[in-house]
């Protein structure tokens, strides 16, 4: 997360430009670890990408070793941020803070509310009480892998691509009761089939795509996108070619339609990755081609609502923890 303001407008950055693509909220996420060089196919954690950063930007010594550490800084990041932008960006973390987005949009249409998410739970650090600590720092949600196989699970991207271990599953299981939700985006084959199996809240997927449009190891079967909407999980669609199989809007609109098709559009989000390490086909302040794209495609108005924020707003209404111990979900 870098140091500048949020207002701060640059072409590679663009959390800064939600506001002006007039989105209400948007998943913030952290990496603590990164291999060097990135490969769909397979990767080791032999290499970091983040120490390197770390190291230039002068981050704190703890931030260096720790990637717990990291995962702390990179939050407090996000914070220092918010209180900083003079009242654009709020840091969601509780169900009641949607609501009152949703309030304070009615009078700023240029407000963005950001949750915090983080890719790979290897920012543990093989410690099970991390899982509170970080969702102290405000994280909701938590992929148990990322590019690499880790202590708790396999990834789509590692080398074994096991499943969960049992510090994995006891992971999970105290990510549910806390209320942070559980993504799928990078995890194993087996992964998937383990946390399917065990889940009791909504499970997300927040960019990835559909084999039945674009088969390739990012990408979920039909079997897997009905699993997870059954759960009551929304599955973001994402805008890089792995996903798509395809360099341009088109084949962003049709995995979305194919989505919808068939597990409903309140199952259905938008998980473009910005800004990841991908290409993507337009600025988020463009976002008005993937709407024109959707409607070409003769889907409704109401669906496209869903997909462009309100099933993600819907899911963190219902689901993220309340700040009343003891709260119930209406």
């Amino acid at each position: 997360m870098g140091r500048g303001e949020f207002k701060r407008r640059k072409t590679w950055r663009h959390t800064p430009k939600e506001s002006s693509a007039s989105r209400n909220s948007a998943r913030l996420g952290a990496r603590p670890l990164v291999p060097l060089f990135m490969s769909f196919d397979s990767n080791t954690n032999h290499t970091d990408a983040i120490s390197l950063v770390a190291f230039c930007q002068q981050w704190p010594f703890a931030a260096l070793t720790s990637l717990a550490a990291r995962a702390q800084l990179q939050a407090a990041r996000l914070h220092d941020l918010a209180s900083k932008s003079n009242g654009a960006l709020r840091v969601i973390k509780y169900r009641e803070d949607v609501v009152e987005l949703l309030e304070k949009r009615r009078d700023n249409q240029k407000m963005v509310g950001g949750f915090l998410g983080i890719e790979g739970a290897h920012a543990l650090d093989g410690d099970f009480s991390n899982v509170d600590r970080l969702y102290e720092y405000g994280f909701r949600v938590i992929g148990p892998s990322h590019f690499f196989d880790n202590e708790l699970a396999g990834s789509a991207h590692g080398v074994e691509r096991y499943g969960l271990t049992e510090f994995g599953k006891k992971c999970i299981r105290r990510m549910e009761e806390l209320g942070i939700f559980v993504d799928l985006a990078h995890a194993s084959q087996a992964v998937i089939s383990d946390v399917l199996a065990m889940a009791t809240r909504p499970v997300v997927v927040t960019h990835g795509g559909v084999q039945g449009f674009c088969n390739t190891s990012r990408t979920l079967s039909d079997d897997q996108l009905r699993a997870i909407a059954k759960t009551g999980g929304v599955v973001g669609i994402a805008y890089f070619e792995h996903c798509t199989c395809g360099q341009t809007v088109n084949e962003i609109a049709l995995s979305i339609k194919y989505a919808i098709d068939l597990i409903g559009a309140k199952h259905v989000a938008l998980g473009s990755d910005y800004d990841g390490s991908v290409v993507v086909p337009f600025d988020t302040t463009q976002l008005i081609q993937l709407t024109d794209a959707l409607l070409k495609l003769n889907i409704s108005k109401e669906d496209i609502r869903l997909v462009m924020g309100e099933s993600t707003i819907q899911l963190l209404r219902d689901y993220l923890p309340s700040r009343i111990p003891g709260a119930v979900r209406v």
